[in-house]
């Protein structure tokens, strides 16, 4: 073997032994690996405990707790049952069991902690969610659309007709669904904008139109609870006087029936009922922090004419109206 072939193959060997650094590869890609399964995602939830609005903020084994605009930083200890998180200078104290929890906070006990949702805004404002519901009067109608089948009564709940459920056709404005069987035909438009309903007054999410075997109804449709929950309403006028500059009034619907929000100095939380455009409120309770007089007296107007509230309505301009049996009235916005 000549001299040249000796070089070449011992450069051969050399270039392969460099390149076999196995043990350090893969102990690089195990690291890396293990990298990838640390996740940061984190659990919100939101309590009343008694009169505090409590807001949990979990990410592994770390709880951000948040009461009004204080926030306090707890890790979980062992617990018998349930998650308990600690402060680190052992102040804080939240004890977790399913829907339900206690929050221990300075010394003083909070053991009534009951779990609220916060709505947020979602794509069913601007998509249909089923089940979907609507009625209509004159003469009185009413339709339920699951995934199988649209279920149709009418002539006040005289008649009752089943018709496969269609897909669903997007129009300028809305949705459409055509639908038929060997006896009825069915055409169901929705539109997209507010509707009354001509008995109760109530407000609806959508305006409908259904022909039914050549008979066009008129009704409204969707869950009326879609125009109030996963809104943050901002108040700009209690009884006509306006609100102080700078100043922060909200107020946060969810579907189990409380609101909650800020009453200018303190947070507050109350329950409410609807009942076709009666709406009421039971008597809110709330934190006790003093502000300056001005503050207060906002707030104790706010609080006060709440509770007389038993009406609500949505403006053309997408504003919530709350009126009491005097006609006063608290207008909020959308932010």
């Amino acid at each position: 073997m000549d001299f040249n072939k000796i070089t070449a193959i011992s450069l051969l060997c050399l270039f392969s032994i460099a390149g076999c650094d196995s043990p350090t590869n893969n102990t690089e890609q195990a690291v890396n690996q293990n990298s990838i399964r640390v996740t940061t995602d984190k659990k919100s939830s939101n309590y009343i405990c008694s009169h505090l609005l409590v807001k949990t903020d979990l990410v592994a084994d770390k709880l951000t707790l948040t009461i009004e605009d204080k926030s306090y930083q707890l890790s979980q200890t062992d617990s018998a049952s349930g998650s308990r998180y600690i402060s680190q200078n052992e102040t804080v104290t939240f004890w977790q069991k399913g829907d339900s929890a206690s929050l221990e906070i300075n010394g003083q006990r909070y053991s009534n902690c009951e779990k609220v949702t916060v709505q947020q805004a979602t794509a069913s404002r601007n998509s249909i969610e089923l089940p979907f519901t609507a009625i209509g009067n004159e003469p009185g109608w009413m339709l339920r659309m699951s995934a199988e089948q649209l279920e149709l009564t009418t002539d006040y709940g005289q008649n009752t007709i089943s018709l496969p459920t269609p897909q669903v056709k997007q129009i300028l404005g809305g949705y459409q669904f055509h639908t038929k069987n060997d006896d009825h035909s069915a055409t169901l438009t929705v539109h997209k904008k507010l509707c009354y309903d001509s008995m109760t007054g109530r407000p609806f999410p959508a305006w409908i139109t259904l022909e039914l075997d050549g008979e066009t109804l008129q009704g409204c449709g969707g869950d009326p609870l879609d125009l109030l929950v996963g809104i943050e309403w901002f108040v700009e006028d209690i009884a006509n006087e306006g609100i102080i500059d700078s100043s922060k009034v909200t107020i946060n619907f969810n579907r189990e029936g409380k609101i909650f929000g800020t009453s200018s100095c303190n947070s507050y939380n109350s329950s409410y009922e609807i009942t076709g455009e009666s709406l009421m409120f039971t008597p809110p309770v709330g934190t006790l922090k003093a502000c300056p007089p001005a503050i207060m007296m906002q707030e104790r107007k706010f609080l006060d004419l709440l509770v007389k509230v038993n009406r609500y309505d949505i403006d053309g301009f997408g504003a919530l109206i709350l009126t009491t049996d005097d006609g006063k009235t608290i207008i909020a916005r959308q932010p």
